[in-house]
């Protein structure tokens, strides 16, 4: 009976301290690795604005990696439409894990701006790097400064045993 009564019975909800979810609107951003060779990759990352009127200020394009060595293998065989700006950047990734200020610049991008950022990568010929970008934003007319980290990417290269 009391089961039956508290299953029936409607307690009402307290909404007092439920928020209305927030979205914030950031920089649309697109990031592809590409590798040339053992030594060589190349990255191209696109940042823009394709979200509100408002104008985003990007600042601290930032490259950043994890380094790892490569695992150690026994007995495994051998086997064998938009007008947009380029900027053009180099950088050599260390044997640790590190990061690189790529362009301390201000990059303004009003509605509908996109710029493309590619980046000539040397690094190790034996090792694995966990590689990805980073920077600082605002919405112009409000100061309050946000940190956009894009996807992880892997170059790896391993020499065979």
């Amino acid at each position: 009976m009391w089961q039956q009564e508290c299953t029936n019975s409607k307690v009402p909800l307290n909404n007092s301290n439920i928020k209305p979810t927030v979205t914030y609107n950031e920089p649309t951003v697109t990031y592809n690795m590409n590798e040339i060779d053992s030594k060589n990759s190349y990255a191209e990352i696109k940042i823009g604005n394709q979200n509100i009127s408002g104008t985003f200020i990007v600042e601290r394009l930032t490259l950043n990696w994890d380094y790892s060595k490569c695992p150690q293998f026994t007995n495994v065989p051998d086997v064998g439409g938009l007008t947009m700006e380029e900027f053009k950047y180099s950088a050599s990734l260390t044997q640790k894990s590190d990061s690189k200020v790529l362009d301390d610049r201000e990059f303004k991008y009003p509605p509908n701006d996109v710029d493309k950022f590619s980046i000539y990568i040397n690094h190790s010929k034996n090792g694995v790097y966990k590689v990805w970008f980073d920077f600082d934003y605002y919405l112009f007319g409000n100061e309050d400064t946000k940190n956009k980290k894009t996807e992880d990417q892997v170059i790896s290269y391993c020499n065979k045993l």
